[in-house]
């Protein structure tokens, strides 16, 4: 995980984080066109993080789908309809490995950010994140020692929306 400056600027410092799937993307081009009309000018950070890759993604997922078609070919169509729900499950246990990787991923990067953030030794933030990044600004809610955080914005986010769980990091001290 790291933090890459994107440009200096006036006001409020912005953090951007990717979501699953964005592992090793330095295409921040929908960030700059979102940005663009609300946060011309202010600091920008963009977090890198261990999202998993799209491209290891397809390999395991084409794997697991060869070793799927495999298995059928040889049996007759009588089995072949048996283990059909073991053979969609091999097809996406890629995507489900993936997934649930990230997810954990997400929640450890949440929990470092606070300290990236104490580094910047900035007075205000707006933490922005999409999916997955959603997960790690709520996982850095709950571990910020400081009252930084300005806003977030939650873009799809793959996180919990419990009325309770936010209102406790809101209002926590």
């Amino acid at each position: 995980m790291f933090l890459e400056k994107i440009r200096d600027g006036k006001g409020t410092t912005i953090i951007t984080i990717d979501g699953f799937l964005n592992e090793g993307n330095s295409n921040i081009d929908d960030w700059q066109k979102a940005l663009r009309n609300k946060y011309p000018n202010n600091p920008w950070f963009h977090l890198h993080w261990k999202s998993e890759n799209l491209n290891k993604l397809i390999q395991k997922t084409a794997t697991s789908f060869l070793l799927a078609y495999s298995i059928p070919a040889t049996l007759s169509l009588m089995a072949t309809s048996i283990i059909s729900i073991p053979v969609v499950l091999i097809r996406f246990s890629g995507i489900i490995f993936s997934w649930r990787k990230a997810l954990k991923i997400s929640e450890k990067t949440g929990e470092n950010l606070p300290k990236i953030i104490e580094e910047l030794k900035v007075e205000k933030i707006i933490l922005v994140g999409h999916s997955l990044g959603s997960r790690v600004i709520y996982h850095c809610l709950k571990k910020i020692k400081t009252n930084t955080v300005y806003e977030i914005h939650l873009l799809g986010g793959a996180v919990n929306n419990n009325k309770l769980k936010w209102e406790l990091i809101e209002n926590r001290k």
